[in-house]
């Protein structure tokens, strides 16, 4: 009798530990819902190594080249996330991350977004939360000297990244490699200081279509509001 008593315990707790094991709980089959969706709705593009205006950049980095992929989230969390790897660039450094109007320079109106740290194969990945697909910046020609004079804005949509080496001393090797001398300073860090960019979206993409940059227009003059 009492074999048999605690063989149907068994047996009854054993269902009930498969029927919680196999139910999902409403909630996390809803959250998983969610999730699907905005893995559906992001979108994903390549960086790649430009030649303009350092024309040997591309060989003196062959394996160099990165992935960005965006989350849409703005209508829910009133922000995006944007996930960026990078790969077979300098080792052991520190780049910045910045939103520009164009690809390669001039660049135009840019916004600083992200830090990104490599390791010692030349690797790294930064997640940033920041509004990324309607991302913009104003520009006015009004100057210090004409503080209230009227003056049209003009806006920029910021539908491309590129990502800079923190140290303008990072790609000193390559430039004594190619032209004996060191690599120029750009001014695109905190401190004022950084070497010239190293990735981008691609120029060669089909402007103005996805997963290429963002929501990105043909490059041209600033559009006047």
């Amino acid at each position: 009798m009492l074999l048999k008593r605690s063989l149907r315990f068994t047996a009854v707790a054993f269902s009930a530990l498969l029927g919680l094991l196999l139910s999902t709980p409403p909630q996390v089959a809803a959250d998983d819902k969610d999730q699907d969706d905005r893995e559906d709705r992001s979108i994903t593009f390549d960086l790649v190594v430009p030649d303009n205006p350092v024309p040997f950049l591309p060989a003196a980095l062959p394996d160099a080249g990165g992935e960005v992929r965006v989350v849409p989230l703005e209508e829910e969390k009133g922000i995006d996330e944007i996930h960026i790897k990078v790969f077979g660039v300098f080792p052991n450094e520190e780049y910045v991350v910045f939103f520009t109007w164009l690809p390669e320079g001039p660049f135009g109106p840019v916004q600083y977004i992200a830090d990104l740290k490599t390791n010692e194969k030349g690797r790294g990945e930064v997640k940033v939360k920041v509004l990324a697909f309607e991302a913009f910046a104003f520009s006015s020609p009004m100057t210090a000297e004409e503080p209230g004079k009227d003056r049209r804005l003009s806006r920029a949509d910021l539908d491309h990244l590129v990502i800079w080496p923190a140290d303008p001393a990072a790609d000193d090797q390559i430039f004594l490699q190619f032209t004996g001398g060191t690599g120029p300073i750009t001014p695109f860090d905190g401190d004022g200081e950084a070497g010239p960019a190293i990735l981008t979206t691609s120029r060669d993409c089909a402007v103005g279509t996805l997963p290429c940059t963002f929501e990105t227009l043909p490059p041209g003059p600033l559009a006047e509001p």
